[in-house]
């Protein structure tokens, strides 16, 4: 008796999301940008300000990446996370031309942080100290994390990555995740990380009045929440953690996009 009853209320709040979602067409607002760029703390504060509804990480959208499920069969399968007003998927930043053709209305917020820091936030989530790199595809098969971020590691996440260490797969999913905001500028408004860490309140501010999000809320005592696991290294300098052969490697690799992003370059400041 308790199963049906469990079934049944499933089945009517599948049914509520299902309609909820195309009469509201939502979402909006959607978030992209590499994992560990700030994507949660900007799209939380973000909608907080503004008074809106938010999906923060769809579960099971790796899929969508794959090949594994369309975009199409992903929403119909999980119409709630599609009710809301803002969502916010780092996936989705690889599906991208699939998703501005599924909602073209849509306003896209793409955040990029450097590369460098980037994958050290990366490597404190998985407690890699980058003192160890390279690191070969074996030897990452036999830790013991999440195996999302596993996949991540490996480069099968996404399927045409072939690199073969780390840092080398983190840096074709940043590479691709960066041109992807840089060959669609016009569709974007672009954040950076470091922008937003310095004044969180300030840019959160400027990017409701660049979206037309009306300012509803106080977050001044929501600046400092820790969205994500806060890094052991975070505070330590990069030319400390990485070896020079590392940082020249992820920055020649890197090379153009850190170029058009105004990022600095790390190894021998190479402009």
């Amino acid at each position: 008796m308790y199963n049906f009853i469990k079934n049944k209320v499933k089945l009517i709040k599948f049914s509520y999301y299902k309609i909820k979602y195309y009469m509201n067409n939502n979402p909006k607002y959607i978030v992209l940008g590499h994992q560990k760029t700030g994507t949660s703390a900007i799209a939380s504060l973000l909608a907080e300000k503004g008074g809106l509804t938010k999906q923060i990480d769809l579960p099971g959208s790796g899929d969508c990446v794959k090949g594994k499920i369309s975009l199409n069969q992903f929403i119909a399968k999980h119409p709630e996370y599609f009710c809301k007003t803002l969502i916010k998927e780092p996936e989705f930043t690889y599906i991208y031309d699939e998703l501005v053709k599924h909602f073209p209305e849509a306003k896209f917020i793409f955040v990029v942080r450097h590369p460098l820091d980037n994958i050290r936030s990366i490597l404190d989530r998985v407690n890699i100290n980058p003192s160890k790199l390279p690191l070969t595809l074996d030897k990452i098969e036999n830790l013991s994390i999440h195996n999302a971020w596993k996949q991540k590691l490996l480069g099968i996440a996404i399927n045409d990555n072939n690199e073969l260490n780390v840092p080398k797969t983190l840096s074709y999913r940043w590479k691709k995740a960066a041109n992807i905001y840089l060959n669609n500028k016009e569709n974007f408004y672009l954040i950076k990380y470091e922008n937003f860490n310095s004044n969180k309140e300030k840019n959160i501010k400027i990017l409701c009045k660049k979206l037309g999000i009306p300012e509803k809320n106080n977050i001044s005592n929501k600046l400092n929440i820790q969205y994500q696991p806060k890094g052991k290294n975070r505070d330590k300098s990069l030319t400390t953690l990485f070896s020079k052969e590392i940082i020249k490697d992820i920055e020649e690799y890197c090379y153009e996009e850190i170029k058009k992003l105004n990022y600095k370059f790390y190894y021998k400041n190479r402009r």
